[in-house]
């Protein structure tokens, strides 16, 4: 163990201890206010990194936190090396008085890990600034616009989700554009991290509310005509992400989006087209942690 700069990442740390002939190098991170402890270690033999987490109650004493996690850190040493540093056993007593039993007194054990999985990300609020294609099935309704969202984080791998979208398109058929303002709040589950602390996985579910306009303009109108309304709606999505720092991320997302209504648009007197309940759509941006 060893502290390390602001700036290493897991490839320098891992070189420079692989030159130094380390049989364990560990990082931890603390959060929390303490209660957390994050072990990031690997064995330079073997070179794959893996994640640690502790979790402690908040009358745990900080003597007691620090004992646990150097007691965690060093089950992970390999047995050949510990078996190699560890100090030679005493021999027998010389002589054969029996020894004294210890005095009677306190006597502290280090407690165990209370709970350790795959890291959840430890930031406390992230904001997504993504494109989006959407395609309608079974009618119209497909277009491409933008969505800025912001998520909470709740516990564990679990974030509220708040996110408002612009969205055009054009129905051919009608000689019309279509624009679909959407607001969401929904619940999303970060439940896979892998050990390099780059990509995750996850998915998420909305509730819409959904402003559905179609604009048509005809030879013989002064102005176009205007029809809209507001529709409720919900959406799933399976996402993935890739960090490229520590603070920034690639983010894609995709699944089926429903509106609860259905918007024909008629022209003259005809029904010629109509905007489709059900669409998937994709998005694909960047994501900031703080």
């Amino acid at each position: 163990m060893r502290p390390g700069g602001a700036g290493d990442d897991d490839e320098s740390l891992l070189a420079r201890a692989t030159a130094e002939h380390r049989s364990l190098l560990g990082v931890v991170r603390w959060d929390d206010a303490g209660q957390q402890a994050t072990l990031h270690f690997v064995r330079p033999a073997e070179g794959q990194w893996n994640d640690r987490r502790i979790e402690f109650e908040p009358s745990d004493a900080p003597a007691e936190r620090g004992r646990t996690v150097g007691f965690a850190l060093a089950s992970m040493v390999p047995e050949d090396v510990a078996r190699a540093t560890s100090p030679p056993r005493p021999g027998p007593p010389e002589t054969s008085q029996p020894l004294s039993p210890a005095p009677d007194g306190p006597h502290e054990q280090p407690r165990p890990a209370r709970r350790a999985g795959p890291l959840a990300e430890s930031s406390f609020i992230t904001l997504d600034a993504c494109a989006s294609v959407t395609s309608g099935i079974d009618g119209f309704g497909g277009g491409a616009g933008g969505v800025l969202g912001a998520r909470l984080r709740l516990g564990g791998a679990f974030r509220l989700r708040l996110a408002a979208g612009l969205r055009a398109g054009s129905i051919a058929p009608a000689q019309a554009t279509t624009r679909l303002l959407s607001g969401a709040v929904g619940l999303a589950w970060q439940p896979w991290l892998d050990a390099s602390r780059r990509w995750s996985a996850g998915a998420r579910i909305d509730v819409l509310l959904l402003h559905q306009e179609v604009s048509h303009l005809s030879a013989d109108d002064i102005e176009p005509a205007r029809l809209g309304r507001l529709v409720p709606g919900a959406s799933v999505a399976a996402e993935a992400a890739y960090r490229l720092g520590d603070q920034v991320a690639l983010v894609i997302a995709a699944g089926p989006e429903v509106a609860f209504g259905r918007l024909d648009v008629v022209v003259h007197d005809h029904h010629v087209a109509s905007l489709a309940p059900v669409s998937v759509f994709v998005e694909g941006g960047l994501r900031v942690s703080f």
